[in-house]
């Protein structure tokens, strides 16, 4: 089955049509940014590898265009990065790589019928077993279209219907493409003292391309509570899920999880101290990636980094974020932790991350960063264990009004059970970019 009957070509001319016919017969006024430049890339080890370094620079063009609505009909925001990548010693082929994404709705009638559309694009690491390097790379595409049905049966009381449809293509595994339709209703009851409590279901299949690929079909149910204090926002959600394989004699079909959701964010933007915690317990599968969450969670945290595999997954991540700003100086703190557990494939891991990072703002012109990140994965089938320390500077210059240089230098080092595994990489990156 495909979206609209279509490929994944004609998804994105007809996304980008529609986007354009509602933003041009739009009456509000529109920001958008457009920037052009460059950036030349040195690595001391470009291919990470325990012997036989050999360095590489990477040349780049680059293209970024950003544009957010805010209307009483239309509401957008697209953000998009396009690199061409060459490298001069030839150790990794050309290639040109398009991040970004987009969301659209445009409200047909307000708080009653509004239509969505969305787009998403990222390049990744394939497999976080191997070293980051551009061999090690794969793109996602999802490109989506749905429908808000909303009502209000008294004062205190929502209702809203959500039909979305979505196609996802991997580009070197085409095997994995598929057609994703969701189903999902939600009733919101608003309570004294910025109080609400939420009761919702959902219903989704996935449809692979391949027809040797098993299907799914899941269904949900869930009851929340959202407060809203003076200095932050809380949330808590619980629920029940189960996931069916269609068409399966050799496997169970019915998986059975639950669904769990806790998150405070400060909202005192005033205040120089700033907090936010998250944890999300999650039964999901990898085939609907960055589509998955729900936005509840960023993009990079959804579905791990092996959506190239068919498979069930069980996910529990927690993280925090807290910091502090004082005279010129702000001082971030992140901390995140993730265990994905797989039905079948053997790629079950832990990870843990610490990034801790101190900016100053030398002048107006003049930006600093210096950064700490350490991550540790234990995969679990071999009980096998890495460890990477990255550590670095990051500078920014505003030579002119729309002229802006950044420069960047750091020291990566993998340590992995395995002695065969371990690397260093000294990184050095210089960018120029021209705003118009």
């Amino acid at each position: 089955m495909r979206f609209f009957g279509a490929t994944g070509a004609d998804h994105i001319k007809f996304l980008y049509l529609i986007a354009g016919f509602l933003l041009a017969h739009s009456s509000f006024a529109m920001q958008t940014t457009l920037s052009a430049g460059s950036a030349v890339k040195y690595n001391s080890n470009a291919q990470r590898t325990d012997t036989n370094e050999r360095s590489e620079t990477e040349q780049s063009a680059i293209l970024r265009f950003g544009l957010e609505q805010a209307g009483a009909k239309v509401i957008a925001d697209m953000s998009y990065s396009a690199n061409k990548n060459r490298y001069l010693q030839d150790r990794f082929d050309t290639k040109t790589n398009i991040d970004g994404r987009t969301n659209i709705e445009w409200k047909a009638l307000p708080n009653r019928l509004s239509f969505q559309l969305d787009h998403s694009s990222r390049n990744t690491v394939s497999d976080s077993r191997l070293p980051n390097t551009p061999d090690n790379e794969n793109k996602q595409e999802v490109v989506g279209a749905g429908i808000l049905l909303q009502g209000r049966p008294s004062a205190v009381d929502d209702l809203s219907l959500r039909l979305h449809s979505s196609n996802v293509h991997i580009d070197n595994d085409s095997g994995n493409d598929n057609t994703s339709n969701q189903a999902s209703l939600n009733w919101q009851h608003r309570l004294p003292k910025n109080k609400s409590l939420s009761i919702g279901s959902s219903f989704s299949s996935v449809e692979y391309d391949e027809t040797d690929s098993t299907d799914y079909e899941t269904q949900s149910f869930f009851v929340g509570f959202e407060m809203l204090l003076l200095k932050g926002q809380f949330a808590l959600r619980g629920g029940t899920n189960k996931t069916n394989r269609e068409g399966s004699d050799n496997i169970d079909n019915d998986i059975d999880g639950h669904t769990g959701r806790l998150s405070w964010t400060n909202i005192s933007e005033s205040a120089p101290f700033q907090w936010s915690i998250y944890y999300a317990n999650e039964l999901s599968n990898t085939s609907t990636g960055i589509s998955s969450n729900g936005g509840f969670l960023l993009p990079e945290t959804g579905a791990g980094n092996n959506f190239e595999i068919n498979d069930i997954t069980k996910t529990r991540l927690a993280g925090a974020d807290f910091s502090y700003r004082f005279n010129r100086f702000n001082a971030h703190l992140e901390l995140y932790w993730h265990h994905e557990k797989y039905d079948e494939q053997p790629l079950d891991e832990r990870q843990k991350r610490i990034d801790l990072s101190l900016e100053r703002r030398t002048t107006e012109r003049l930006t600093g960063v210096l950064y700490v990140e350490q991550e540790k994965t234990k995969f679990i089938d071999d009980n096998s264990e890495q460890k990477e320390l990255t550590s670095g500077i990051r500078c920014k210059y505003q030579i002119t009004h729309k002229l802006d240089m950044s420069t960047e230098a750091y020291h990566v080092k993998r340590d992995h059970t395995l002695t065969t595994s371990d690397y260093e990489d000294d990184v050095v990156r210089v960018e120029l970019m021209y705003t118009f």
